[in-house]
């Protein structure tokens, strides 16, 4: 990677307790494989059946490794958060304001625990404590996020971004 240049993880969506998001994505995608193979293309069971596993294995690692990063290249004055997905990267470059000051801080992210088939009741929810790595620029409020992480994790990040942008970082216990 280039001096100039910093690529890393914005956040990973598919922890160990959202595999089984993947796996029934695996599942849903292994019966039209099969069928598309049996009645298609070739007349024998078995082949059928190894194709359509193959192709599941490969829609479940590709929806369990997807992750959303974000990218700044200094040489071209760019910024980018992108997903990716099994090597490509999709996303698109924006300017990069001027930057003032790289922070770090403690954020709560709630989500919905869907343990049952039934609907959650409203309430039940699950908090997240992350931290959060801000690019403030002039005129913002917020500024720019660039990754949602563990703390340890976010002070690297922030002390990276700080030393390639030649800014101060900060950091908001919380």
């Amino acid at each position: 990677m280039s001096p100039k240049m910093y690529d890393g993880v914005f956040q990973r969506h598919y922890l160990a307790e959202h595999w089984h998001k993947g796996i029934v994505s695996a599942l849903a995608i292994w019966l039209p494989a099969f069928l598309a193979v049996r009645g298609l293309l070739i007349d024998s069971t078995e082949v059928a059946i190894g194709f359509a596993s193959v192709v599941s294995t490969v829609f479940l690692l590709t929806v369990i490794t997807h992750y959303e990063g974000f990218s700044v290249d200094l040489a071209k004055g760019n910024y980018r958060r992108y997903t990716w997905v099994a090597g490509l990267r999709f996303g698109k470059w924006h300017p990069l304001p001027k930057v003032v000051l790289v922070k770090v801080r403690a954020m709560r992210k709630k989500h919905a625990l869907p343990l049952d088939t039934v609907p959650v009741p409203i309430g039940v929810v699950a908090t997240e404590h992350v931290w959060q790595v801000l690019l403030s620029v002039e005129q913002s409020m917020v500024g720019i996020v660039a990754a949602n992480t563990r703390k340890a994790k976010a002070i690297g990040i922030a002390h990276q971004l700080g030393a390639l942008l030649c800014t101060d970082v900060v950091c908001e216990e919380g």
